[in-house]
């Protein structure tokens, strides 16, 4: 959903997270966004980079149609983020960045 604009995300993540809660269907989703994954999953697990690995997981327990504007939604989101933080936080490198720093370490080494 990351090329769409924020409210028709938010639309979409919102209406495929009910269908599937109603249909009781079972998804799996990759995504780089926090707040995507607690608006969508029951269960979010998270990943190490490369190589990567699954190190932590965390339940999200809220009702379909999510509230994102609730304290509920929001200290779902907080604790993820937490755990989140706490598993990969400073490990993690964007691919970007570990190619720059790659970069730099081969000019470093010349």
């Amino acid at each position: 959903f990351s090329a769409l604009d924020a409210f028709t995300r938010s639309t979409l993540q919102d209406e495929v997270s009910l269908i599937a809660s109603k249909q009781d269907l079972t998804m799996v989703i990759v995504t780089h966004d926090i707040d995507e994954a607690a608006a969508m999953a029951d269960r979010v697990l998270i990943m190490s980079a490369n190589p990567g690995h699954i190190v932590g997981e965390v339940r999200i327990n809220l009702p379909y149609p999510r509230v994102r504007s609730s304290e509920a939604f929001s200290r779902e989101r907080e604790a993820l983020m937490k755990t989140f933080d706490g598993l990969v936080g400073d490990n993690f490198v964007a691919p970007l960045e570990k190619e720059e720093s790659t970069e730099k370490s081969k000019q470093e080494a010349a």
